[in-house]
């Protein structure tokens, strides 16, 4: 989830649950509700005119790089969401899309940019709210395609990266938080006011929650329930429920797929874990003077596997 950006060749198993991961968080239902609790421009709005008159229809994007010279190369009217550099694997955005906020005192829209990112683990080596503000800042930069003199800075439009962060790695003190970091004005001699509009630019939120963490704000509990790795699919239906959402069949389906995709990797990492442990298991043996038929007796397993493991090639069949 959002750890693609080592995945430019075949796409993996993982690839195809972060698929489906990005092809449920693009879901407006979802969307509108993270918005409404979570995006401070959205809190007097309902939901039912998030989802339908703010979130701007055609732009919810999770196919856009976030590299330099990608990321702006669609620009929104069809946003790119991936980014690559020379040095760097291609990244993308999970997803990504336009919104237009009503703005009371001007009586008018404010286009925003929304990043929302899917990370399966709080531990990377570096901080996750670091990597965030540089997807903010690549998507606030790539809005102007080019610079000169001439260019009005001015147009530059607030951007959002929201990040689920759903890790079994979250340390205690970080479980089941919700932070918000932004861009602000600090006066340091004298006073200056401003419109916020000025400096008020970038904008991180994170949302750490394990399956173990005690919460009680109502729809990161209910987000728990739906990312959980151990929730069944009607579950994770009943925790839409709890959002307010009643599922169809396409919402259903996407939720299933997420758990059979998930299910599967389960079962591969712990067929693979298996046979890493007999293959250490015949190697110790061997080291330690054993033959072959009596590691595969000690072992339970064919003469052939043995073999198999010694050699680091397939037996034959």
């Amino acid at each position: 989830m959002g750890e693609l950006e080592n995945a430019v060749e075949m796409p993996s198993e993982k690839s195809k649950l972060d698929a489906q991961i990005k092809k449920f968080l693009k879901n407006k239902k979802i969307l509108s509700r993270i918005l409404k609790r979570f995006v401070s421009e959205f809190k007097n709005c309902s939901i039912e005119d998030i989802e339908q008159k703010y979130i701007v229809d055609g732009t919810i994007s999770d196919e856009t790089p976030v590299e330099r010279d990608l990321t702006n190369r669609d620009e929104i009217e069809g946003i790119s969401n991936e980014d690559a550099t020379v040095t760097e694997g291609r990244i993308y955005y999970d997803v990504i899309f336009l919104v237009r906020v009503p703005d009371e005192s001007k009586e008018e829209f404010i286009p925003m940019y929304i990043n929302v990112e899917a990370q399966a683990r709080f531990n990377r080596g570096y901080p996750l709210e670091t990597r965030a503000f540089y997807y903010a800042a690549r998507r606030f930069s790539s809005q102007l395609k080019s610079l000169s003199h001439e260019t009005d800075y001015g147009k530059l439009r607030k951007v959002y990266s929201i990040w689920l962060v759903v890790g079994d790695d979250i340390p205690k003190y970080a479980d089941g938080t919700a932070t918000l970091y932004k861009t602000t004005k600090v006066n340091i001699v004298g006073t200056i006011d401003q419109d916020p509009d000025i400096y008020d630019k970038m904008d991180v939120i994170m949302l750490r929650f394990s399956d173990e963490a005690k919460m009680e704000d109502k729809l990161m509990k209910s987000l728990q329930t739906v990312f959980s790795k151990k929730t069944s699919t009607a579950q994770k239906i009943e925790g839409l429920r709890q959002m307010g959402i009643e599922a169809d069949k396409e919402l259903e389906g996407e939720v299933a797929d997420m758990c059979n995709y998930s299910d599967y990797i389960e079962r591969s990492a712990l067929r693979e874990g298996k046979e890493n442990a007999q293959r250490e298991n015949v190697l110790r043996m061997s080291s330690k003077g054993k033959g072959i038929d009596e590691i595969a007796d000690l072992l339970g397993l064919t003469v052939d596997k043995v073999k198999e493991i010694l050699q680091g090639a397939p037996a034959a069949v």
